[in-house]
């Protein structure tokens, strides 16, 4: 957000999408409600551009996906069981710089999922798909799985199920909540939460 009060995605200092809000209002920010529809909004409340989509009530996300556009997507229609971290790494971890969102359609095998601040979530050798704390050594939550065969990876799929399979496609876990048909993403929330949005309602640089 430009001190202007205009919105403006940049790549390689090369402007490439904004709300042209500049100079409409004076401490500006910007909103998402509980339908999905992101704002633009000066220091009375009063909006200077909005999205123009709204889905159902829920939770939705905004991101930077990784074609360099905008994106909002929700409702949350899973969430991990584990309850949120009270404990704020933001002093320790100022700049988030890894990869917290996995897409739809995104194959991935043993290793690192994703990760944010001093939260990790890993599949393991053993095919346990487990989110860390990196900073005490906890796990907050895992999926129980186990194989001898080390040949298992996770996928979300375009209903916004998300799973742990073998490389036979064999299911060892699924969240078992699915939605219509189309981007979901998975999130490494910042409280050391997971949470599955989608359908994807609005985007300024679509994939396809």
């Amino acid at each position: 957000m430009n001190h202007d009060c205009d919105l403006v995605l940049r790549f390689h200092n090369q402007k490439t999408w904004a709300t042209n809000t500049t100079g409409l209002g004076t401490d500006c920010y910007l909103t998402v409600d509980s339908n999905g529809e992101a704002a633009v909004k000066h220091d009375l409340h009063y909006p200077l551009w909005s999205s123009g989509k709204k889905s159902v009530q829920g939770s939705y996300a905004f991101l930077l996906q990784w074609n360099g556009g905008l994106g909002i997507y929700g409702p949350a229609i899973w969430s991990s069981s584990n309850p949120p971290s009270l404990r704020d790494a933001g002093d320790e971890h100022p700049n988030v710089t890894t990869d917290y969102v996995f897409y739809s359609y995104s194959i991935l095998p043993i290793g690192k999922i994703a990760d944010y601040k001093n939260y990790k979530l890993l599949l393991r050798d053993d095919c346990n798909l487990v989110l860390e704390d990196t900073a005490t050594g906890d796990i907050r939550w895992q999926t129980g799985t186990s194989s001898p065969l080390h040949d298992c990876f996770v996928t979300l799929d375009a209903q916004g199920e998300l799973f742990v399979k073998h490389n036979r496609r064999d299911v060892l876990w699924r969240s078992g909540a699915r939605s219509t048909p189309f981007l979901y993403i998975l999130v490494l929330r910042y409280d050391g939460t997971l949470g599955v949005y989608g359908p994807q309602i609005w985007t300024t640089k679509p994939f396809w």
